[in-house]
């Protein structure tokens, strides 16, 4: 009884410590300031978060705003750049157009006529062309190139010269671009751009001039042309920016190829041509051609008892003006119609034509009535050598005389006044390289086989392909 007893006061007391007032646990639940502090407490961390959410969306909604601003900038930058490109491309358009218009109009009229003067006159323009352009990059200015060829050609698809000068100065751009090219990864650039001292050759350990080196440098790259040849060859290098030391050697490579065509048929260049002629030889000819009379004048003073018989030719009886031509210098001179040749071919020695244009398989393009003579010519086993100014030799191999020709009114006859009644006849005979014996160039005489040799050195083959229709 004791036991339970005391074990109930024990209880009581255990009891008692729980819920008596003085506890403190219950003074820390009851406390009504620690209610408030947890309140506040809870506000101030909502509004702490809160604020901070606030301060993460502005600084988001800032960098935003600046990243679309960069955005907008650049793309009002590049816009702006495309826009002026676009500007500059019209402007050029139409610039170059009025170009090809002004030279087309002195086609059309005759204003600019023969071979020579056509080339020169093409030459020309493009060489101012690349003066006043303001072209960044080889690529540009060959694109600006190929635009203005493309509208010069495009009314004078038979005039043969065009082409052959457009793709000669396409040639001429692109061979000093590697050269420039090459010289600058071999650092010669530099060196040329330094004074003019003189520096010890590794090579010889001699004491050497910059321009002694310059000029060797070139003679190895002309060496090492294979690469220049190939059509994939460093394409991505028309992109890079232009300089002005460029730009001068592209000028200097067009002059000379003026003063190629203007010079072309000089006595110098034609001393090795003259052997081929003999004293008291009888020449055939037809037409006029600038190259020809320059040579047959020129064999004329070196060769005794030559004689000179013209064949009217063209519609337009320019054989008449070779035979005056001539015969004021003092040729002995004749003049035939184009009806006689077969009767006089057997008197000739020889047969000389000029040509308008020649392919590189060795095929003339002349006026109508060269192929008559060369069949003639061919008959009684006459040698016919054709007169070939190098700037007139094509790229193309092949010439379809039927598909690309042009026709031109016939001449005066006696029933010109009936009606409905019209003549048109070929501008263009086609002479087989079977015909041909022998092509006088600036050179010397060489064979048809060396022609298309000639003509892989002078056209790049990505120009070769070109088409400018």
């Amino acid at each position: 009884m004791k036991e339970a007893h005391v074990h109930n006061n024990i209880l009581d007391k255990n009891e008692a410590i729980v819920h008596t007032p003085n506890n403190n646990n219950a003074n820390l639940i009851n406390n009504p300031s620690n209610d408030n502090y947890n309140k506040s407490y809870k506000n101030y961390k909502e509004e702490y978060i809160e604020q901070n959410q606030k301060t993460h969306t502005n600084m988001c909604n800032q960098n935003f705003k600046e990243n679309e601003i960069i955005k907008f900038e650049k793309k009002q930058k590049k816009s702006e750049k495309l826009k002026k490109k676009r500007q500059k491309e019209i402007i050029s358009a139409y610039w170059l157009k009025g170009i090809a218009d002004m030279l087309n109009e002195g086609f059309k009229n005759g204003y600019i006529k023969g071979s020579n003067i056509i080339g020169k006159k093409i030459a020309d323009v493009l060489k101012k062309v690349v003066e006043i352009y303001h072209w960044e990059s080889v690529y540009e200015l060959i694109e600006i190139i190929k635009y203005l060829g493309k509208e010069i050609i495009k009314n004078n698809k038979m005039v043969f010269i065009i082409p052959n000068i457009i793709r000669r100065v396409l040639t001429i751009i692109r061979t000093e671009h590697f050269k420039q090219l090459y010289l600058y990864n071999n650092n010669y650039i530099d060196i040329m751009n330094k004074n003019n001292n003189m520096i010890i050759d590794e090579l010889t350990n001699k004491t050497v001039n910059n321009s002694f080196l310059y000029e060797r440098e070139l003679l190895n790259f002309d060496k090492s042309l294979s690469c220049y040849f190939e059509n994939s060859s460093k394409k991505n290098t028309y992109k890079i920016p232009a300089t002005n030391t460029l730009k001068h050697s592209i000028i200097e490579g067009i002059t000379e190829l003026i003063a190629e065509i203007d010079l072309s048929w000089g006595e110098t260049e034609q001393r090795t041509s003259y052997d081929l002629f003999m004293e008291n030889d009888v020449i055939l000819t037809m037409g006029y051609s600038f190259g020809v009379e320059k040579f047959l004048k020129n064999i004329n003073k070196k060769k005794e008892g030559i004689s000179i018989i013209v064949v009217g030719g063209d519609i337009n009886r320019n054989g008449f003006k070779m035979a005056r031509l001539l015969s004021e210098d003092g040729v002995d001179t004749t003049y035939i119609p184009d009806s006689a040749i077969y009767a006089v071919i057997p008197k000739v020695t020889k047969v000389v034509i000029g040509s308008v244009a020649v392919s590189s398989s060795g095929g003339a393009i002349t006026k109508i009535g060269g192929y008559n003579i060369a069949c003639s010519a061919f008959f009684y086993s006459k040698p016919v050598i054709i007169v070939l100014p190098l700037f007139k030799l094509l790229y193309d191999p092949l010439y379809d005389p039927l598909r690309h020709n042009e026709l031109q009114p016939g001449p005066p006859m006696i029933y010109d006044n009936t009606e409905n009644f019209y003549i048109r006849i070929s501008k263009y005979d086609y002479i087989p390289q079977k015909f041909i014996n022998l092509y006088i160039t600036e050179i010397g005489p060489i064979d048809s086989f060396q022609l298309y040799n000639i003509a892989k050195k002078k056209y790049h083959p990505d120009d070769i392909d070109l088409s400018f229709d």
